[in-house]
């Protein structure tokens, strides 16, 4: 088949085009960028670009539909939340052009709209942190005194539509009322509903599970073992594993609930003051670690593919255990440690970081059949640097 794989800047993009190539597909990278990581693949057959879908959402479908035209797809997937935005919100047009392997829009957004999925959680008895709702800042700030600090401030979603543009929203972790104030007054989306949540201290878990109607037919998980940002973010440093029963069970009822089709990552952070694992989000499409999970065993663009084409298709399970390392991710995290944190601190993550090249962790990117993505990926982080 004939695939285009946009975002083909990101990490994920490059992890399915190397899989889809694997197995014999034709596959194409798109992104707004004139040169990416995964156009240096040598699995891409060829690269497009396209206007931005967070500022140019017309002119994005239009480029899109143009590709998809010129390039005969078969099967076209999105890869970050705002290409999946733009698409989903004109999948009426894009769907008579091409199989999109994807929820609706309505589907999306209720997945990815983390108010609705706490109150969802509440429902459904799965476990999440302590939450208050606010319509906008001025509601917060009447109460900023009665919080405790530290807490966690979440926008509603990861992006927001504001005017026709898409505006990426990012969580923040507040150690004051001050704190409090600046962030609420200087960021624009918190004009609009949030939420107001306990800060979690624990291991994080993603889920990562294609769904057929609601049901888990395929899943894997990782516990991370560092981020960037070091307090919390994206994980740089993690290990595959089976889940528990209980945060497979949890992430069955809200994807149930949800009757997804398609892949998603189901967050959760176990809670260390109780021992449970604790919604934090869902991701409504792949995510940024997809090597781990196709290095472990659970091929999930092939198999996201597969179960869209072929209705009676069939998947035998089993995890491998990889451990595995965003290398330009997992110095970012060093430096960030460096800068902070007092001499003990700098040798232990030093250790850690040098340590990391003994514990046999794969490096995402670096593929000795496939190493220009990787030399791409490691020229460009010393330029920025």
């Amino acid at each position: 088949m004939r695939i285009l794989v946009l975002d083909g800047e990101h990490r994920s993009a490059l992890a399915a085009i190397r899989a889809l190539g694997k197995k014999g597909h034709q596959v194409f990278s798109g992104s707004q960028m004139k040169r990416t990581a995964s156009g240096f693949s040598k699995y891409c057959k060829g690269s497009v670009r396209y206007s931005s879908p967070c500022n140019n959402r017309l002119q994005f479908i239009e480029d899109i539909k143009g590709h998809l035209k010129k390039l005969r797809i078969d099967v076209l997937l999105a890869m970050t939340d705002a290409t999946m935005y733009r698409i989903l919100q004109h999948e009426n047009e894009i769907r008579k052009l091409v199989i999109l392997p994807a929820v609706s829009f309505d589907q999306y957004k209720s997945a990815s709209d983390k108010c609705y999925l706490m109150k969802m959680a509440q429902r459904l008895e799965v476990e999440y942190p302590r939450t208050e709702y606010f319509n906008n800042a001025e509601e917060a700030l009447i109460n900023k005194d009665r919080f405790n600090y530290p807490l966690v401030l979440k926008p509603r979603s990861s992006i927001i539509e504001l005017n026709n543009n898409l505006v990426s929203c990012s969580v923040s972790i507040i150690d004051s009322p001050q704190k409090l104030h600046y962030v609420l007054t200087n960021r624009i989306y918190y004009k609009y509903p949030f939420m107001v949540q306990n800060l979690v201290k624990g291991e994080g878990m993603g889920v990562f599970v294609l769904c057929n109607n609601g049901e888990i037919k395929a899943y894997c998980a990782h516990k991370r073992i560092r981020e960037k940002p070091p307090w919390g973010g994206v994980s740089v440093v993690s290990e595959s594993m089976a889940p528990s029963k209980s945060v497979l069970n949890n992430a069955s009822v809200l994807l149930k609930e949800l009757n997804w089709n398609g892949v998603a990552m189901v967050e959760f952070k176990n809670d260390l003051s109780g021992n449970i694992p604790r919604l934090m989000e869902i991701n409504a499409r792949f995510w940024g670690s997809l090597q781990l999970s196709i290095d472990s065993g659970i091929d999930f663009p092939n198999l996201l593919v597969n179960m869209y084409c072929d209705p009676q298709f069939k998947h035998e399970h089993q995890i491998y255990n990889t451990r595995f390392r965003w290398l330009m991710g997992d110095l970012d995290n060093l430096i960030i440690n460096f800068k902070r944190g007092n001499l003990k601190t700098r040798i232990k993550v030093f250790k850690s970081f040098i340590g990391e090249f003994m514990a046999g962790s794969k490096i995402e990117d670096f593929r000795y059949g496939d190493f220009k993505p990787f030399l791409w990926n490691l020229c460009t982080y010393c330029l920025k640097r």
